[in-house]
């Protein structure tokens, strides 16, 4: 398939548009249309859907969260705390070792202080 036309490939996501529309909300879900095209992003397909809707002057909106059955709010859910990047956790140690560096500075001068009292 290395010639497949472009327009064939836009009529194909636009029949999966047509596929994934939710007639309740009256707008296209991007998450069926992204899982069923194998995007890993489903903005990815709403930029698409979004492109061809201005190129072809069609005025249909995306969504990109199911409805909301349960009653849990999104900020009632608990949130998950990433590990921090390498970069984070090396930026952390200096600057503790940097602190550690100080505090011995600061004992040696308080030392020097009570030997010349003495």
């Amino acid at each position: 398939m290395p010639n497949e036309n472009p327009i064939d490939k836009d009529f194909l996501f636009l029949v999966e548009c047509f596929k994934g529309f939710d007639m309740s909300r009256g707008k296209v879900d991007m998450l069926a249309v992204a899982s069923a095209l194998g995007y890993n992003n489903p903005h990815s397909a709403g930029n698409r859907f979004k492109a061809l809707a201005k190129k072809h002057g069609f005025k249909v909106e995306c969504f990109y969260k199911p409805a909301s059955t349960s009653a849990t709010t999104p900020s009632s859910s608990p949130k998950i705390k990433r590990a921090p990047s390498k970069k984070v956790a090396a930026k952390k140690a200096a600057r503790s070792d940097a602190k550690d560096d100080e505090d011995v500075a600061t004992q040696a001068e308080k030392d020097e202080c009570v030997q010349d009292d003495a």
